[in-house]
């Protein structure tokens, strides 16, 4: 396989206050791959180029007091070519606890829009074969980070 990519990236910070800071990003990415004359052509040029075309996310941190600060993270990410699976876009939120300075508590939801949604494919299925798709929903996960 033989081929090109070509892209771009960019990033900011912005701080609204003493207590808040906004985060973008957003990068875009072409591909132009293709298999050279005799190659076996195994796995074909999708396997190799399932990307999305573009993804986006923006973050607000908040320090709520002294020892909390609250996360909230929005992204929306581009389709995918092949198996087409299509865009979608989320909000995942943390709220953390920083109890002493060497132990955090935290507590993290994700995939707050949407009950589940496809991240790869167009069906569900419990494995990943073909067009058959992998699906996620909504989860939480509590934290406790110990630094020594």
């Amino acid at each position: 396989m033989t081929g090109d990519t070509y892209g771009v990236e960019v990033w900011g910070n912005y701080q609204v206050s003493a207590w808040w800071r906004l985060t973008a990003g957003a990068n875009w990415l072409h591909k132009n791959l293709h298999f050279e004359p005799g190659s076996s052509q195994l796995g074909g040029v999708a396997l190799a180029g399932d990307d999305p075309t573009y993804q986006v996310s923006a973050r607000s941190t908040m320090d709520l007091a002294p020892n909390w600060v609250l996360n909230l993270d929005l992204r929306r990410i581009g389709a995918l070519p092949s198996p087409a699976s299509p865009a979608y876009t989320e909000l995942d939120s943390r709220i953390g606890w920083s109890v002493s300075p060497s132990v955090e508590l935290s507590l993290t939801r994700s995939n707050l829009l949407h009950p589940q949604h496809l991240e790869f494919g167009t069906a569900v299925s419990p494995i990943q074969l073909g067009p058959n798709g992998v699906e996620t929903g909504r989860s939480f996960l509590v934290a406790a980070h110990w630094r020594f």
